[in-house]
């Protein structure tokens, strides 16, 4: 006897119907373990803890801080200063020497007398303002390294019009003023009160020719902490540039950009500043 086969009786809209729920059956179970597995990896970027959610970050270390600001160390090194101030017919104002000591880490400022006489091998006794006034800034130099037995490394030449406008550009000059002036003079006139006292750049130079050596010295002393403590880390070269362009000097723009440059070597040491009188060198 031949088998019938079965009827299928179920109709095209129960097909589609059947399709439907496969795939909606199908795409539910892919965004189930899709999200299952999401969830996984961002509970392990939490280390598995919810509280991680709302913590604040951690700050960063003072090691990685140190690290990142961090400079190029300085190398320090001995370096010579001879700074020289005179009026317009060459008359010495303020001789002075300022030093970078590297073994001490210190600035040492000194006072030369412009009147001092020294002996020289091939010519009879002179003093530093002669020299300067027949031979100029070269000869002075060679002439102080002479007497005194120390290399010149840098020098600045400046006139007193232009140490004014230096110093209007950094700020006045604080002084103590041993004790109060009363001077009038034919060329300029002198009122100070004692004590510390704010100087302008028109006050200072009167001062410088107005008092003796010891003052010039207390004044030297005051204008390279001035100079020095006007640097900062945004008008560094501007500064620079200012003070180059007032001023006949050797200093290059080398020595203030580069780390162990002559004037980075000065503001290293900038926070230990002092007098010292200079020696004659026994050959001299």
């Amino acid at each position: 006897m031949r088998r019938k086969n079965k009827l299928n009786f179920s109709s095209e809209r129960q097909t589609k119907a059947k399709r439907t729920r496969a795939f909606v059956l199908s795409f539910a179970a892919f965004i189930l373990v899709f999200g299952s597995v999401s969830l996984l990896i961002f509970m392990k970027s939490l280390d598995f803890d919810l509280q991680n959610l709302v913590k604040k970050p951690d700050a960063p270390s003072a090691t990685a801080e140190s690290t990142a600001e961090e400079t190029v160390p300085i190398k320090l090194s001995d370096t010579n200063v001879l700074l020289v101030c005179s009026d317009g017919n060459k008359h010495i104002s303020l001789l002075s020497l300022f030093c970078a000591h590297a073994e001490s880490e210190t600035v040492t400022v000194s006072v030369i007398d412009p009147t001092s006489t020294f002996q020289s091998d091939s010519s009879a006794p002179q003093d530093f303002q002669s020299v300067f006034e027949s031979q100029g800034l070269a000869g002075l130099k060679k002439a102080v390294t002479a007497v005194y037995a120390l290399p010149v490394h840098r020098y600045i030449q400046v006139t007193e019009s232009n140490l004014k406008k230096a110093i209007g550009s950094m700020g006045d000059i604080s002084l103590n003023v041993p004790q109060a002036i009363q001077y009038r003079g034919t060329d300029y006139s002198l009122y100070l009160d004692g004590g510390e006292q704010r100087l302008t750049g028109d006050l200072f130079i009167k001062y410088l020719n107005y008092t003796d050596l010891n003052g010039k010295s207390e004044a030297a002393c005051a204008l390279v902490k001035t100079v020095l403590f006007s640097f900062g880390e945004n008008n560094r070269e501007k500064l620079f540039n200012t003070l180059f362009n007032l001023s006949d000097t050797d200093f290059s723009v080398v020595d203030c950009t580069d780390s162990s440059g002559a004037v980075n070597v000065f503001l290293h040491i900038r926070d230990h500043v002092q007098t010292v009188t200079l020696a004659a060198s026994k050959e001299s």
